[in-house]
Protein backbone atom coordinates (compact mmCIF):
# COMPACT_ATOMS: atom_id res chain seq x y z
CA UNK A 1 0.00 0.00 0.00
CA UNK A 2 1.37 3.35 -0.93
CA UNK A 3 0.32 6.93 -0.65
CA UNK A 4 1.27 9.80 -2.85
CA UNK A 5 0.68 13.46 -3.20
CA UNK A 6 0.38 15.16 -6.57
CA UNK A 7 3.82 15.76 -8.00
CA UNK A 8 5.67 13.63 -5.39
CA UNK A 9 6.91 10.05 -5.71
CA UNK A 10 4.81 7.36 -3.99
CA UNK A 11 5.86 6.52 -0.41
CA UNK A 12 4.96 3.41 1.58
CA UNK A 13 2.05 4.01 3.94
CA UNK A 14 3.27 4.24 7.54
CA UNK A 15 1.04 1.28 8.53
CA UNK A 16 1.80 -0.92 5.51
CA UNK A 17 4.06 -3.25 7.52
CA UNK A 18 1.23 -3.82 10.02
CA UNK A 19 -1.18 -4.72 7.25
CA UNK A 20 1.08 -7.55 6.08
CA UNK A 21 1.16 -9.27 9.50
CA UNK A 22 -1.14 -12.13 10.53
CA UNK A 23 -4.13 -11.11 12.60
CA UNK A 24 -4.65 -12.72 16.00
CA UNK A 25 -8.22 -13.58 16.86
CA UNK A 26 -9.37 -13.05 20.45
CA UNK A 27 -12.27 -14.32 22.50
CA UNK A 28 -13.67 -12.25 25.35
CA UNK A 29 -15.82 -14.08 27.82
CA UNK A 30 -17.83 -12.96 30.78
CA UNK A 31 -17.06 -14.61 34.12
CA UNK A 32 -19.58 -14.64 36.92
CA UNK A 33 -17.87 -14.67 40.29
CA UNK A 34 -19.45 -16.27 43.30
CA UNK A 35 -21.32 -13.51 45.08
CA UNK A 36 -20.03 -12.90 48.56
CA UNK A 37 -20.75 -10.04 50.91
CA UNK A 38 -17.56 -8.68 52.40
CA UNK A 39 -17.75 -6.34 55.39
CA UNK A 40 -15.21 -3.55 54.90
CA UNK A 41 -13.46 -0.97 57.02
CA UNK A 42 -11.90 2.24 55.78
CA UNK A 43 -8.12 2.12 56.03
CA UNK A 44 -7.41 5.59 54.63
CA UNK A 45 -8.93 8.45 52.67
CA UNK A 46 -7.26 10.80 50.20
CA UNK A 47 -8.83 13.88 48.57
CA UNK A 48 -7.67 13.77 44.94
CA UNK A 49 -9.47 16.90 43.71
CA UNK A 50 -12.20 19.11 45.18
CA UNK A 51 -14.75 16.69 43.66
CA UNK A 52 -12.95 13.33 43.87
CA UNK A 53 -12.14 11.29 46.95
CA UNK A 54 -10.17 8.03 47.07
CA UNK A 55 -11.14 5.55 49.77
CA UNK A 56 -8.98 2.53 50.55
CA UNK A 57 -11.00 -0.23 52.18
CA UNK A 58 -9.70 -3.24 54.06
CA UNK A 59 -11.29 -6.44 55.28
CA UNK A 60 -10.32 -10.01 56.04
CA UNK A 61 -12.35 -11.33 53.10
CA UNK A 62 -10.44 -9.26 50.56
CA UNK A 63 -7.71 -11.92 50.37
CA UNK A 64 -10.23 -14.11 48.47
CA UNK A 65 -11.53 -11.21 46.37
CA UNK A 66 -11.02 -11.74 42.63
CA UNK A 67 -10.51 -8.98 40.11
CA UNK A 68 -9.65 -10.61 36.80
CA UNK A 69 -10.14 -7.59 34.60
CA UNK A 70 -9.81 -3.79 34.77
CA UNK A 71 -13.54 -3.37 34.16
CA UNK A 72 -14.67 -5.51 37.11
CA UNK A 73 -17.19 -3.79 39.28
CA UNK A 74 -18.31 -4.17 42.85
CA UNK A 75 -21.62 -3.28 44.43
CA UNK A 76 -21.31 -1.15 47.55
CA UNK A 77 -24.17 -1.04 50.03
CA UNK A 78 -24.46 2.19 52.01
CA UNK A 79 -26.21 2.86 55.33
CA UNK A 80 -29.95 3.46 55.07
CA UNK A 81 -31.69 6.36 56.84
CA UNK A 82 -31.48 4.45 60.14
CA UNK A 83 -27.71 4.03 59.73
CA UNK A 84 -28.00 0.28 59.09
CA UNK A 85 -26.65 -1.75 56.25
CA UNK A 86 -29.46 -4.05 55.12
CA UNK A 87 -28.39 -6.31 52.27
CA UNK A 88 -30.45 -8.75 50.23
CA UNK A 89 -30.17 -12.51 50.07
CA UNK A 90 -30.23 -14.17 46.68
CA UNK A 91 -33.60 -15.84 46.32
CA UNK A 92 -35.19 -17.87 43.56
CA UNK A 93 -36.14 -14.72 41.63
CA UNK A 94 -33.13 -12.56 42.39
CA UNK A 95 -32.27 -10.37 45.39
CA UNK A 96 -34.79 -10.40 48.23
CA UNK A 97 -34.72 -7.94 51.10
CA UNK A 98 -35.97 -8.65 54.62
CA UNK A 99 -39.63 -7.62 54.88
CA UNK A 100 -40.41 -4.51 56.90
CA UNK A 101 -36.87 -3.12 56.80
CA UNK A 102 -35.54 -0.25 54.73
CA UNK A 103 -32.94 -1.65 52.38
CA UNK A 104 -29.54 -0.07 51.93
CA UNK A 105 -28.89 1.98 48.81
CA UNK A 106 -26.54 0.17 46.47
CA UNK A 107 -24.15 1.60 43.86
CA UNK A 108 -21.77 -0.02 41.37
CA UNK A 109 -18.12 1.00 41.31
CA UNK A 110 -15.07 -0.04 39.34
CA UNK A 111 -12.24 -0.65 41.75
CA UNK A 112 -9.15 1.45 41.16
CA UNK A 113 -6.79 -1.11 42.69
CA UNK A 114 -6.92 -4.42 44.55
CA UNK A 115 -4.06 -5.63 46.73
CA UNK A 116 -4.82 -9.21 47.81
CA UNK A 117 -1.79 -9.58 50.09
CA UNK A 118 -2.47 -6.24 51.80
CA UNK A 119 -6.22 -6.94 51.86
CA UNK A 120 -7.00 -3.55 50.31
CA UNK A 121 -9.57 -2.39 47.77
CA UNK A 122 -9.29 1.17 46.41
CA UNK A 123 -12.33 2.99 45.04
CA UNK A 124 -12.57 6.58 43.80
CA UNK A 125 -15.78 8.47 44.59
CA UNK A 126 -17.01 11.48 42.63
CA UNK A 127 -18.39 13.99 45.13
CA UNK A 128 -21.48 15.32 43.39
CA UNK A 129 -25.11 15.78 44.28
CA UNK A 130 -26.89 14.33 47.25
CA UNK A 131 -26.67 10.61 46.47
CA UNK A 132 -25.94 8.07 49.20
CA UNK A 133 -22.39 7.36 48.04
CA UNK A 134 -21.43 11.03 47.67
CA UNK A 135 -22.91 11.90 51.05
CA UNK A 136 -21.12 8.96 52.69
CA UNK A 137 -17.74 9.75 51.06
CA UNK A 138 -18.07 13.51 51.71
CA UNK A 139 -18.34 13.11 55.50
CA UNK A 140 -15.55 14.86 57.37
CA UNK A 141 -14.25 11.51 58.64
CA UNK A 142 -15.60 8.55 56.67
CA UNK A 143 -13.20 6.30 58.59
CA UNK A 144 -15.49 6.54 61.62
CA UNK A 145 -18.72 6.30 59.57
CA UNK A 146 -20.69 3.16 58.86
CA UNK A 147 -18.82 1.38 56.13
CA UNK A 148 -20.30 -0.14 52.99
CA UNK A 149 -20.21 -3.81 52.23
CA UNK A 150 -19.02 -4.95 48.82
CA UNK A 151 -19.50 -7.85 46.49
CA UNK A 152 -18.08 -8.57 43.05
CA UNK A 153 -20.82 -8.63 40.48
CA UNK A 154 -19.15 -9.81 37.30
CA UNK A 155 -15.97 -9.77 35.33
CA UNK A 156 -14.83 -9.84 31.72
CA UNK A 157 -11.77 -11.99 31.31
CA UNK A 158 -8.82 -10.59 29.40
CA UNK A 159 -8.71 -11.49 25.72
CA UNK A 160 -7.48 -15.00 25.02
CA UNK A 161 -5.61 -15.62 21.77
CA UNK A 162 -7.11 -18.53 19.86
CA UNK A 163 -5.76 -18.43 16.33
CA UNK A 164 -3.86 -16.41 13.82
CA UNK A 165 -5.07 -15.80 10.29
Amino acid sequence: MTRSEPGLPAKPHRFSSLLDRPVTMHIHQMLRHTLKFRPLQVRRVERLTPHMQRVVFTGDDLDSFVSASPDDHVKLFFPNSAGEIVTPVLGEHGPEYPPGREYSPMRDYTSRHHDASGKELTIDFVLHGEGPASLWARRPNPVSASVPEARVARSWSPATSIATC
